[in-house]
């Protein structure tokens, strides 16, 4: 098995499985890849005692590449929401389990890593309920040395708060903690670098933003928001955002005041944008070709 990363979905391998989910669920792949959510948790449960025969006999010869199996069928179901019969779920909490992960020979500087993605698979299969949409988180980091001065999870973050280990804080990720709004306290973090919030209920990100003038790096998948504030321009570190999967309809005006050079990395796909400023229709990047595909489109028809 070819690995390439610590995650749940480390490698080729993984990748594999993820497309045959796919197809066994009659979607086409350009589809999936383009939005995600057209796998919904209907059509995976439907079709789920395949999905579960594949994983089942899926490197059965080799109990750590079949454990592989069962954890990225945990993160679909926990993605998706499914039902998850207690047999099964005995099932992936088993396939977390390093004396078994470990013989896959994991690259001795993501040891750390690697178990944190376990342990982040086993906490939220164990928790889960049906209908419950939860994300996995992803550090995106490289080796395990990069953990020193990470703060992950709200217990965490008051943990180091209260021992005034925060300032010494470069990248906070509260992924899928159930925030409505971003805690007050971040805004006082002027040494933070990275900032993670995927996969909560944000809906408004406010001016004190501004203060995070360090801010390297902003990631905000799978919220709710609507618009960024413009104050966000006074950001000058700030050269990668992620604000896919929310409810933009107009690109954020700093973003465009600022040109599409500035940023190293700006995602909004899966964003309702009704309007793409001129400059943007460059911005490969960002992704809008299947909007100008349809802008075009229109005007023939016309």
């Amino acid at each position: 098995m070819a690995i390439d990363n610590p995650t749940i979905f480390c490698g080729d391998d993984t990748a594999d499985l993820e497309m045959h989910f796919v197809e066994l669920c009659n979607i086409r792949l350009s589809d999936y890849f383009e939005d995600e959510r057209v796998l919904t948790r209907d059509k995976f449960q439907i079709h789920f005692n395949d999905i579960l025969d594949l994983v089942e006999n899926w490197s059965i010869d080799f109990p750590e590449y079949n454990n592989i199996a069962y954890q990225v069928l945990g993160a679909f179901i926990l993605r998706l929401g499914t039902k998850l019969p207690d047999d099964l779920r005995e099932r992936i909490v088993l396939s977390t389990r390093w004396e078994v992960d470990k013989k896959i020979k994991w690259p001795s500087n993501w040891i750390m890593l690697r178990k944190f993605y376990l342990n982040d698979l086993k906490e939220k299969i164990q928790n889960h309920k049906y209908g419950q949409i939860t994300h996995l988180i992803d550090l995106s980091l490289t080796e395990d040395r990069e953990l020193n001065g990470v703060c992950i999870g709200l217990d965490q973050f008051e943990m180091f708060t209260l021992n005034q280990h925060i300032s010494s804080t470069y990248y906070l990720n509260l992924d899928s903690c159930k925030l409505k709004m971003i805690p007050n306290s971040i805004y006082d973090l002027s040494n933070l670098k990275i900032l993670s919030l995927n996969a909560n209920l944000i809906s408004l990100i406010p001016h004190d933003i501004k203060n995070l003038y360090s801010l390297e790096e902003l990631h905000l998948k799978y919220n709710n928001i609507e618009k960024l504030p413009n104050s966000m321009k006074t950001l000058k570190e700030l050269r990668i955002i992620d604000l896919s999967y929310n409810n933009l309809k107009l690109v954020p005006f700093f973003i465009v005041e600022l040109g599409d050079k500035y940023f190293d990395h700006l995602n909004l796909l899966n964003n309702p944008i009704v309007e793409i400023p001129p400059a943007f229709k460059r911005f490969i990047k960002a992704d809008f070709s299947f909007m100008i595909e349809d802008e075009e489109n229109s005007k023939r028809n016309f």
